[in-house]
């Protein structure tokens, strides 16, 4: 009913916006992490934090897409019901 196809709005730009703000704090760490990469000239120690920064940023990019592509899915599933 009406009350339903609501809460899929809702959960739709809540999960939209936690969404566009796990994407802009990744490319904020992204940004440090190649910082840390061209400062680290020989510090062996700084450019393995830097690949291990890179990999978590593009991890949670992954699982926040993924999360989205789930809860779209569900609210479709409940909002034809």
């Amino acid at each position: 009913g009406p009350a339903t196809a609501r809460l899929g709005q809702l959960i739709t730009r809540l999960t939209n916006w936690a969404l566009g703000l796990l994407i802009a704090i990744s490319v904020l760490f992204i940004v440090y992490a190649a910082f840390l990469f061209l400062t680290g000239a020989g510090n062996e120690e700084q450019i393995k934090k830097a690949k291990q920064v890179i990999l978590y940023a593009v991890v949670a990019i992954v699982v926040g897409l993924l999360s989205k592509a789930i809860v779209t899915l569900v609210v479709g599933l409940i909002s034809t019901v």
